[in-house]
């Protein structure tokens, strides 16, 4: 997604796996790969957090280790080093 940049509130963006959504906030320049989850704003995009797949910020730290249970879908998130990956 090198390049693109939003005017939406949030915009869903797919990264090189399936079913894998980003967030990105009002007006940011994505300018290299982004994470699965991953919050992205500014100009150059940096990440400032983690969202969930319905779109609940996830209060982990952005790199180490943690976990989150979305309390919306019960799903569980896993962060390891800097991925966060989703269980169930």
């Amino acid at each position: 997604m090198h390049g693109s940049s939003s005017r939406r509130w949030s915009l869903e963006l797919l990264h090189k796996e399936p079913r894998i959504e980003v967030r990105v906030c009002v007006g940011p320049v994505i300018n290299r790969d982004v994470k699965p989850f991953a919050l992205m704003a500014g100009v150059p995009a940096r990440q400032i957090g983690w969202m969930s797949k319905f779109g609940e910020w996830a209060p982990l730290p952005l790199a180490g280790a943690g976990e989150y249970r979305c309390p919306h879908t019960g799903a569980v998130y896993r962060l390891h080093g800097d991925t966060l990956t989703c269980h169930g």
